[in-house]
């Protein structure tokens, strides 16, 4: 886990051990863990911090502890309970962000230290200074004092939870809510590998057996906020990382074989069919990439082919649990999108491209895509109200976002639907969107589909550099099949010069004399089309 050079204090003077008031609360079971944990205090005695604030209070419609007394943090703090947690929380998850959060970190100096450190990065996000590839290859640099400060709180916040395992006091519950926050934190400087890190030794915490767990409903109640969390961001990183996380992925299914009561467990399960699909992929594309090697057997070909019947299946299985929850009325496929709440169209969004993919996953042909663009059009029916959901009251989308959002179908619709104007919709709503969304950032992403849409367009001239506006106000034309893009990447080195340079890994299909298919691959240059402005 990657930890701040500096550390040290911010703020009024406070107890490093906590006041005696606060040491005689007892504390839950101890659980053998190897990631950073903080112990969890139950807030039930009634009894008050012996500490209280150096300087003067004034009344708070937020639960500030009082033996949190520097201005900074205070005003961290207000801004968190105002801004920053309702916009992390997003539509459905104010339980956590609004709720756990703010009751764990009024009792555990490191989780307030930690949100204190979300808080002030949140104000102004250091990915927002950094231009759209350069996160590639590295984190955002530390610029301001601001940035500075955050990480002192955050170091301060690790060096707390540190004390706590080498007294071999850890709690599960409280290790998972500080492994989110901790993950927050590194995705606001866009430091992806410490956030993948995290991760993963939050999900091996979570798969391990763990006895001496503490059994109590509080506790229960916990995990039942926070593990939904974790295994949603599980299905994120699967996303971000194409596949890479596989093995710390839990290997058990969704739970879709039951009736949904509220909209959370089908998202939930949704994000867990979105993971499965994700494996699905990445072992697809193994396959495909091997097509130019060697012969692949037949008993493989097979067992993928049942695992894309079988999550068709699955898919099928949620939507009717799904329609049956929302409303038996509805006699159409889809929900229409002027009855829908915001949460149903993001969610029927995720379906309905996740759906697309699942069906087309073993298709050599790229042209199969325009057999579902009814359903791309759908997808784009719900996306603004899936986008108005996220703004605030003066029009904007926040900066970052923890949760996905609705990044992911908007880019299944961009990159596969062939439409000409559908596409370039789909890449207008993500220009639209929270620009931040976990791991995924919108920005690079439209100006590699761009790129992607001027070649398969036959638009793309290396010494003609293209802006967003021209290609989201040109007419465009469908592409031939030849020119459809399978697969990319995106790599970034130094030239000769010494100045960094993007650039474009494309695939696409083609027969050779023998009419055998395969993989025919080239790369281009990456322009930096212009944004327009807005």
């Amino acid at each position: 886990m990657p930890s701040p050079q500096r550390s040290g204090r911010i703020g009024s003077t406070k107890s490093k051990t906590g006041c005696d008031t606060c040491k005689s609360v007892p504390t839950s079971g101890v659980v053998n863990s190897s990631t950073t944990t903080a112990a969890n205090r139950t807030p039930d005695t009634g009894r008050q911090c012996a500490y209280s604030a150096s300087g003067p209070q004034r009344a708070l419609v937020s639960p500030i502890p009082q033996w949190h007394a520097g201005q900074r943090e205070r005003r961290a703090f207000e801004f968190y309970f105002h801004r920053a947690g309702p916009a992390l929380a997003g539509i459905l998850d104010l339980t956590f962000w609004n709720g756990t959060v703010l009751q764990i970190c009024r009792l555990e100096p490191a989780v307030w230290d930690a949100v204190i450190s979300l808080s002030t990065l949140y104000q102004r996000p250091p990915i927002n200074d950094e231009t759209p590839f350069s996160l590639i290859y590295s984190p955002a640099a530390v610029r301001h004092a601001y940035h500075q400060e955050a990480l002192v709180w955050y170091s301060r916040s690790l060096a707390a939870l540190q004390r706590r395992i080498n007294q071999g006091v850890v709690d599960l519950a409280i290790s998972t809510i500080t492994c989110i926050l901790f993950i927050a934190i590194e995705l606001l400087q866009g430091h992806k590998s410490a956030a993948v890190a995290l991760y993963a030794q939050g999900a091996q915490l979570l798969a391990s057996d763990t006895p001496s767990a503490p059994s109590g409903s509080g506790f229960q109640s916990l995990m039942a906020i926070t593990n939904p969390i974790f295994r949603r961001l599980g299905a994120q990183f699967l996303i971000s990382t194409d596949g890479e996380l596989c093995d710390s992925w839990a290997a058990d299914y969704a739970d879709i074989n039951k009736n949904f009561t509220t909209t959370n467990e089908a998202r939930n399960a949704l994000l867990g069919l979105v993971a499965e699909w994700k494996i699905l992929n990445k072992d697809i594309k193994r396959d495909l990439g091997n097509l130019n090697k060697v012969h692949i057997p037949n008993s493989s070909a097979f067992m993928i082919q049942q695992r894309q019947l079988q999550l068709e299946a699955r898919l099928r299985v949620w939507h009717m649990a799904f329609m049956s929850m929302i409303s038996p009325r509805y006699t159409g496929i889809y929900p229409p999108a002027q009855c829908s709440d915001d949460s149903t169209c993001l969610l029927m969004m995720t379906y309905i491209s996740i759906l697309i993919e699942t069906r087309t996953s073993l298709a050599l042909n790229e042209m199969i895509y325009d057999e579902y663009e009814a359903d791309f059009n759908q997808i784009l029916q719900y996306a603004p109200k899936a986008l108005n959901a996220t703004r605030s009251s003066d029009g904007r989308q926040p900066d970052f976002m923890f949760e996905m959002g609705v990044f992911l179908p908007l880019f299944i619709t961009a990159l596969k639907c062939r439409h000409p104007q559908l596409r370039r919709r789909a890449l207008s709503f993500l220009l639209d969107a929270p620009p931040v969304q976990g791991l995924c950032m919108c920005a690079p992403v439209v100006n590699v589909i761009a790129t992607i849409i001027l070649i398969e367009e036959d638009l793309y001239h290396r010494d003609r550099i293209e802006s967003l506006i021209s290609v989201l106000a040109g007419p465009g034309k469908q592409s031939p099949a030849e020119k459809r893009i399978v697969t990319f990447n995106v790599s970034s080195y130094l030239n000769d010069e010494g100045i960094r340079e993007n650039r474009l890994h494309l695939a696409t299909y083609a027969s050779d004399a023998e009419g055998r298919y395969g993989l025919s691959e080239t790369s281009v240059l990456l322009p930096l089309l212009s944004e327009p402005a807005g």
